[in-house]
């Protein structure tokens, strides 16, 4: 989940929900950043952050009850090597392609951080191993894989600033990513609150994407089960961001 302290109580973003908002915005790009398997790309986009932990302990919730964020989770918890190799396993059932892009992103998030456990370092070793295999199968090479990676990881960027409310005051640039197309990516939000993206990568001039999210009026839980009744029973709310190119 994606938390945000407010007036009311806590914000909270499904990353299911991020994970659709990254896809509205990769469903924008002009057709030269698409990737060959463009279908198989958009359903790794879309599902990136899809098969977290059920809500069936205390997962989601601080040792003081609070919705815990996403970022709060150690890099050395059990949790996220189980959740790791379940997300990759599911991808490939989709389709090998899905499999690889998020086996990279696992790659991104945990390769070369100290704090990952030996079991981790042995499943991102062993990905390493099995990306190479399958590429083979698919007759693809690692340098058509990473660029459509950059693309996934441009998405779910993006879609994080939005979702975080990190976009800055005052026009001030946020940047992207610098990776995609070897390009530095900022975005900014104007006086009339339209967002710009320098360089513009998308084929539209103008679009609107949208993300759902609850508000919990509670601010303790005493277990996930209890935040999740408590989410499932909420006004559902949308927030909405439209990206134009010229003013």
């Amino acid at each position: 989940m994606i938390v945000s302290s407010v007036e009311e109580g806590w914000e909270i973003v499904f990353q299911r929900s991020h994970g659709l908002l990254a896809g509205q915005i990769a469903s924008r790009f002009r057709d030269e950043f698409r990737p060959e398997l463009w279908t198989e790309t958009l359903q790794a986009i879309l599902s990136h952050d899809d098969h977290k932990q059920p809500f069936d302990g205390r997962h989601y919730v601080t040792d003081l009850g609070a919705p815990k964020d996403f970022t709060l989770v150690s890099m050395a918890s059990e949790d996220r090597v189980e959740e790791t190799r379940r997300r990759i396993l599911l991808s490939h059932r989709n389709h090998r392609w899905c499999g690889l892009l998020i086996s990279r992103h696992a790659e991104q998030l945990y390769g070369g951080h100290e704090g990952i456990t030996s079991e981790m370092q042995r499943l991102l070793e062993e990905e390493r191993d099995r990306r190479r295999l399958v590429l083979r199968q698919l007759s693809k090479k690692k340098a058509q894989l990473e660029l459509a990676y950059q693309l996934l990881r441009w998405c779910d960027r993006c879609s994080l600033i939005l979702v975080r409310k990190q976009v800055p005051a005052m026009q001030r640039r946020i940047e992207v990513t610098h990776s995609l197309q070897g390009e530095r990516h900022d975005l900014w939000r104007r006086e009339d609150e339209s967002l710009a993206v320098e360089p513009w990568p998308f084929e539209p001039d103008e679009f609107t994407v949208q993300s759902e999210y609850r508000v919990a009026t509670r601010l303790q839980f005493e277990d996930d089960a209890d935040l999740i009744n408590h989410l499932d029973e909420a006004e559902v709310c949308a927030r909405e961001w439209v990206f134009r190119r010229k003013n």
